[in-house]
């Protein structure tokens, strides 16, 4: 019996890359349909790049904390998380023959609908969302918007890279059980552990 699930391109924890989208190549590249799940305590990450681009990532930085203790807000831990995510990105952008200033030329482009997009349940300051967000927007730089989506249920997305549409999924409700009715995983993702790391 056939499934009538929506297949989308899954990226785990920790996982990230630049992935291809063109509906007349490899049948993985035919699904235009990306996204992640379970950001919990983690942030996820989609950039459009070009028609055919895009950079998607489930990006689990943690703060290593003494025993009792927890991070003031804007503490060195939260700038050494930024400054990271911000490395991270520019050698693997640079790595794979795209920048900031692709991302930001593709979507002024008239007609482009795809936006950047960072959701995490928490990004306000003191939180770890909150300097991996500005890492991706120091990364894009001042005149480039940013989707920000923060909701403590809301833990995961599929974006459509070919039409722009996302769909949030939210975590230990019936709304995730639908998701999981309506959406199959196709594991997707590159190196393990590239955007897994602590400071």
């Amino acid at each position: 019996m056939a499934s009538n699930k929506i297949v989308y391109r899954f990226v785990d924890m920790g996982r990230g890359g630049t992935f291809r989208v063109d509906e007349h190549g490899t049948a993985q590249e035919q699904i235009p349909l990306l996204g992640t799940t379970d950001c919990m305590s983690c942030t996820g990450v989609y950039l459009p790049i070009d028609t055919h681009r895009c950079f998607l990532a489930h990006i689990n930085a943690q703060i290593k904390l003494e025993q009792g203790s927890k991070a003031a807000p804007g503490s060195a831990k939260e700038q050494e998380i930024e400054d990271e995510v911000l490395k991270r990105l520019q050698d693997h952008s640079t790595a794979e023959g795209w920048s900031a200033r692709d991302v930001c030329i593709y979507v002024k482009t008239p007609g482009v609908v795809q936006k950047p997009v960072v959701a995490c349940p928490d990004m306000k300051r003191g939180c770890v969302g909150y300097p991996v967000l500005q890492a991706i927007k120091r990364f894009l730089g001042p005149d480039m918007n940013v989707a920000e989506y923060q909701h403590p249920s809301k833990t995961g997305f599929v974006v459509n890279h070919a039409t722009g549409a996302l769909e949030l999924f939210e975590f230990g409700n019936k709304s995730w059980m639908a998701h999981d009715m309506k959406f199959q995983k196709l594991d997707a993702a590159n190196t393990p552990g590239e955007w897994v790391f602590d400071v």
